[in-house]
C-alpha cells in the first residue's frame, strides 16, 4: 500500500512571498495552522494570506515535489521565497 502525503503553497501577507510546505494531516486543519500564525517559522515571519493550493502525492515524491515548488517559486518572484 502507497503512503500519501499533501504538498501545498502558501501565499504570504509579505508581497513575494510563498510558502512550500507538506504536511499528513488534512488541509483544513493545517491551513487553520497557518492562519493562527504557529504553522511554521516562514508563516510566522510573512503572514498568512491564503493557501494557493494543496495535491495529495506519493509520499516518496514529496520532497522532490517541494523543491522544484521552491525553485519555480523563487525564480519567478525574483527571489522572494
Amino acid at each position: 500500500m502507497k503512503a500519501y502525503t499533501r504538498v501545498y503553497v502558501v501565499q504570504c501577507k509579505t508581497p513575494g512571498y510563498f510558502y512550500v510546505g507538506s504536511t499528513s494531516r488534512l488541509p483544513y486543519m493545517r491551513e487553520a495552522e497557518h492562519r493562527e500564525g504557529w504553522g511554521a517559522q516562514w508563516t510566522m515571519r510573512h503572514g498568512f494570506k491564503r493557501m494557493l493550493f494543496m495535491l495529495l502525492v506519493p509520499q516518496r515524491a514529496c520532497k522532490q515535489l517541494e523543491d522544484a515548488l521552491t525553485v519555480w517559486l523563487r525564480a519567478a518572484t525574483d527571489g522572494g521565497s
